[in-house]
């Protein structure tokens, strides 16, 4: 699983074409995307599904990252100079030559592993992070979005991310069975205990801080409060920016809930125009709240980055929030009589 011959396979189909497609599939796997798709489907589709999407992205992302620091396992082109990087415009430089694992069982050697353990700063490639978030996101969606050409789109880009890793010479196959493992575990985990449970749909049912009376949604409130400090404890640094993202997101939408259930009107112009408005808010938030934190913090630390990327998402997802209530771009739907009825069996989203 940790040899390069496989790698070396893939690469043998190298063409300009190819590895332009392979960069563009790859760049769906990196945070920016995320942001900006997963943002689009909270203000252009569906709130709630947007929300749950962006949770399971986040806890895989950091579970991820955790996985691999604690592996911490080099890259085929860490170890194997003959290993090409398409697309980059720099040969491979490793000072390691066909140190891949000697059988499919096997890990590399022992030396070449050490070698890298001793390197800071270094990007480490089990499990494959692009793997695990294809795996969780686009089997969510699969979940989520019913429509055929979705769920279609989506599977094929569950298999298409990880084979541009190998393509591009990031990974093993090793890495990429290892973000399937970690990846469909997050989904099976949100198939049975969040979607057929249903146990958001009280939370999101109810409005002020009645929720607090139901164990099942005081929990839900420690878990959105709480959980973005254990992943910026426990992945600190590369995943500051995230925690942060991930605190502002549970925020806002615990603020939004309690007034009632934000729905969408399918209208294609009142679609455009709340993206727009949530784009702007967004890019005028980041900009006041960063300016004025900036003569808060001597310098762009840690708890600078965690407490700026809270607070632009808060006030970004509320203020646009409000501006289209007003606008009459979303409406509030109070669902107060859903909460009698305990008999749901899947999340209505």
């Amino acid at each position: 699983m940790f040899q390069t011959e496989f790698v070396h396979f893939i690469q043998s189909f190298e063409s300009p074409a190819l590895t332009f497609i392979m960069k563009v599939i790859t760049g769906m796997g990196y945070p920016e995307f995320f942001i900006v798709f997963l943002i689009t489907v909270m203000t252009f589709f569906d709130f709630r599904k947007g929300f749950l999407l962006m949770q399971i992205i986040i806890i895989t992302g950091a579970l991820t990252e955790f996985l691999k620091i604690s592996f911490a396992l080099p890259r085929p082109c860490d170890v194997d100079s003959s290993v090409l990087l398409p697309g980059k415009d720099h040969a491979n430089s490793s000072p390691f030559l066909n140190k891949g694992a000697a059988t499919f069982w096997s890990l590399p050697p022992g030396e070449v592993i050490n070698y890298f353990r001793n390197m800071k700063d270094i990007s480490y490639g089990l499990p494959s992070g692009h793997t695990s978030s294809a795996a969780a996101l686009w089997g969510s969606v699969i979940v989520l979005f019913q429509k055929r050409w979705i769920q279609i789109t989506s599977a094929v880009l569950i298999l298409l991310i990880p084979l541009s890793r190998i393509y591009l010479g990031r990974h093993f196959l090793g890495d990429i069975l290892g973000g399937y493992l970690v990846g469909f575990c997050m989904l099976l985990i949100f198939y049975f205990l969040v979607y057929r449970k249903n146990i958001l749909s009280g939370f999101l049912a109810l409005s002020h801080w009645i929720i607090v009376s139901r164990i099942r949604n005081f929990l839900v409130i420690v878990y959105l409060l709480f959980f973005p400090f254990v992943i910026y404890y426990l992945v600190p640094g590369k995943f500051t920016e995230t925690a942060g993202f991930l605190l502002g997101i549970n925020i806002g939408f615990m603020i939004i809930s309690f007034r009632g259930y934000p729905y969408y009107p399918k209208n294609p112009g009142k679609a455009v125009l709340r993206l727009f408005i949530s784009s702007a808010v967004f890019l005028i938030c980041g900009y006041f709240i960063h300016t004025a934190l900036s003569t808060i913090f001597k310098t762009e630390n840690l708890e600078f980055i965690f407490l700026r990327n809270s607070l632009i998402i808060i006030f970004g997802i509320v203020i646009s929030h409000e501006i289209g209530i007003k606008l009459k771009l979303v409406e509030l739907r109070k669902r107060a009589a859903v909460l009698s009825n305990d008999k749901e069996k899947k999340l209505q989203i």
